[in-house]
């Protein structure tokens, strides 16, 4: 079984000031935070992506068509907010975490 990545500093800057307010918080609060932190890591590594390559790329057979790391980011994102939903956390104003 392949070792999960580290979170980034900002992930864990989050998860700290997330646990602060739970001082004890149960296993399964545990493992959505976890999961929900993971997706977050995902969301920005494939959002620089797309930011960094356009919202299309050139397909197979020569036309263009959505980036394919779009689906990553809608998915992502969802199992990001899911996961706070779940935990009942708030969300910042402008949604960016």
């Amino acid at each position: 079984m392949k070792k999960q990545k580290s979170l980034s500093a900002e992930s864990k800057q989050l998860q700290k000031e997330i646990l602060e307010n739970f001082p004890q918080p149960d296993p399964a609060f545990l493992a959505i935070l976890d999961a929900g932190l993971r997706a977050r890591e995902l969301l920005h590594a494939a959002q620089l992506r797309v930011d960094a390559e356009g919202l299309t790329v050139t397909g197979d057979r020569g036309g263009m068509k959505v980036h394919p790391l779009l689906d990553v980011v809608k998915a992502s994102r969802s199992a990001l907010f899911n996961s706070f939903k779940l935990l009942k956390l708030d969300l910042p104003p402008d949604g960016d975490l």
